[in-house]
């Protein structure tokens, strides 16, 4: 990828990636209702951003926005992009690219994107990027669970932490990661907060709950 453009998409281009790749690179049980995105983009509380090289779209992220906070709730290498460095659907169908949880192998689509929307992030001032990452633990089969755990090491390898708080939403189970572009280190407690804030706004008919665990390795 020679240029990664990073550009805040409008309505109309929003409702296009929404309907052309979300509701295929994620599976129906993450997907939220399009009127409840775009009321929250209108009122200034989430962001869609589409990552180009030239005039192709190769990848796309949603986020939740606090004061000084984000949380990531959608990150995808959009399928040709995937085709083009091998990535795609698993053999049992679990998404390659799944909820905040995305990588493009071999050329590096999602590794270089990742890298351009958390510049974004720190050129706005903001201090905490908080994501999640399917419990490896709770996959049901053996690839699923490689799957999930390569889905870390990507996160990991792009420099975020992690904690011990677990959250569960619409019975799937997530890892809570982060990014810390603060000076001061941030506490589980905190993490926990700002994951119950976000959950609280993003599915306000409560089908989410925290826990904490050991911390993850």
């Amino acid at each position: 990828m020679s240029e990664n453009m990073l550009r805040e998409l409008t309505q109309k281009e929003i409702i296009q990636v929404y309907e052309q790749h979300l509701l295929r690179d994620f599976p129906p049980e993450e997907w939220k209702p399009l009127k409840q995105i775009l009321n929250l983009v209108k009122e200034g509380s989430y962001q869609v951003y589409g990552f180009y090289e030239e005039d192709t779209l190769n990848a796309y992220a949603f986020l939740c926005s606090m004061k000084d906070e984000m949380f990531l709730d959608f990150f995808a290498v959009v399928a040709s992009a995937g085709d083009r460095c091998q990535g795609g659907q698993s053999r049992n169908g679990e998404a390659e690219f799944s909820r905040g949880q995305v990588y493009g192998r071999g050329r590096g689509y999602g590794s270089r994107a990742l890298e351009t929307l958390l510049q974004h992030i720190a050129e706005r001032k903001k201090e905490v990027l908080i994501l999640e990452v399917e419990d490896p633990e709770q996959a049901e089969t053996r690839e699923s669970f490689l799957l999930r755990n390569r889905r870390i090491q990507f996160y990991r390898r792009a420099g975020m932490d992690a904690s011990s708080v677990y959250g569960q939403v619409m019975g799937v189970d997530f890892r809570i990661l982060y990014y810390n572009l603060g000076k001061q280190q941030i506490t589980d407690g905190e993490i926990s907060e700002l994951i119950q804030a976000f959950y609280s706004k993003l599915y306000p008919q409560g089908d989410w709950s925290i826990t904490k665990k050991r911390p993850l390795s």
